[in-house]
């Protein structure tokens, strides 16, 4: 994590639009061993070298995104619904393969942050590129994505990531920790992990979101920006209704704490993934939205004392099962 000293906040899309014209001004096609060098010769050549200076991770990514995307990348405004669809959107497995926004470099961001809208936490911008194995350094055999963004008011972070799109657990392919030079402590390395988890996760779910069509959100393309617009759709309009609960004479309290106990549960909103086509050889996901079900619990009890009661108190123990699936 690093630290602006500048006062005014400038998210990645202003930082990167005036770098349009200098970037177009490069071939179309970089030598992987120079492109680190562009990226900062790109950014010097607005901003000088303080920037450079004060965040040289933040800066050449910067630079590296401008040069990757001639200067436009896909640019996605959410608004604070939208974005805690996608913060509370479970997703347990990792797609077979990328969601097509991540084939692009790209950003999200909030619409307004100084007026409190955010990602999640505290992060206002996130961007991204893809980056081949030959251009990194060392060379690699693989590809990689790079992340990196901004948190409100003044601080950023980068990560490198490099998922296996292997269709299982999606925790084993989140950034692991970055021990770095520029990390100076334990801590540092952690906080910096966490950031990178987050972002990863919530690229992946935003970019499955992007392709369904009946999901919970509606994607506009603004005709004078040429920015994305993200909102949450009306469910309502939709005529979404949660399915009813069962009947309370099916819901059962036993005494004995072996047994399990049926209750009523809040199932989140979450994405599944489908085969579909000949042989079922295509995956098709869908977003299944937040409902009331029920659940076998573990009970756990907890003893209340009925003071309407006269008799004793043990005549009078109120046993209550509480438990987790």
């Amino acid at each position: 994590m690093s630290k602006d000293t500048d006062t005014v906040f400038l998210p990645i899309t202003k930082l990167i639009a005036p770098l349009r014209k200098i970037v177009e001004r490069l071939p179309p096609t970089l030598d992987p061993l120079v492109t680190n060098a562009a990226s900062a010769a790109v950014i010097a050549a607005h901003y000088g070298n303080e920037i450079l200076e004060e965040d040289p991770v933040f800066a050449s990514k910067l630079g590296a995104l401008a040069i990757k995307s001639r200067g436009q990348p896909a640019t996605y405004m959410t608004r604070p619904s939208a974005s805690r669809v996608v913060e509370e959107t479970d997703l347990c497995s990792i797609p077979s393969e990328p969601p097509p926004i991540l084939l692009s470099p790209g950003i999200i961001e909030a619409r307004r942050p100084e007026t409190g809208e955010r990602l999640w936490e505290d992060v206002v911008s996130l961007a991204w590129y893809a980056v081949a194995g030959a251009e990194r350094s060392p060379p690699q055999l693989l590809p990689a994505i790079m992340l990196f963004g901004q948190c409100w008011p003044n601080r950023t972070f980068a990560a490198r990531w490099q998922p296996v799109w292997s269709g299982e657990d999606l925790d084993e392919q989140m950034p692991p920790v970055d021990w770095g030079a520029s990390l100076t402590d334990s801590v540092d390395a952690f906080e910096h992990q966490r950031y990178a988890k987050a972002a990863a996760r919530f690229l992946v779910i935003f970019g499955l979101l992007e392709q369904i069509d009946d999901g919970p959100l509606r994607f506009e393309i603004d005709k004078k920006t040429k920015t994305r617009q993200v909102r949450l759709r009306d469910l309502g309009a939709r005529g979404h209704q949660a399915p009813p609960l069962l009947p309370r004479d099916e819901v059962q309290n036993p005494v004995d704490p072996s047994m399990r106990v049926l209750g009523d549960t809040m199932v989140k909103g979450h994405l599944r993934r489908f085969r579909i086509g000949e042989g079922r050889a295509g995956i098709r996901w869908k977003y299944i939205h937040d409902h009331r079900s029920k659940r076998w619990f573990s009970p756990r009890y907890t003893v209340e004392r009925n003071y309407d009661h006269p008799g004793l108190a043990n005549e009078a123990l109120i046993f209550r099962g509480k438990g987790k699936p």
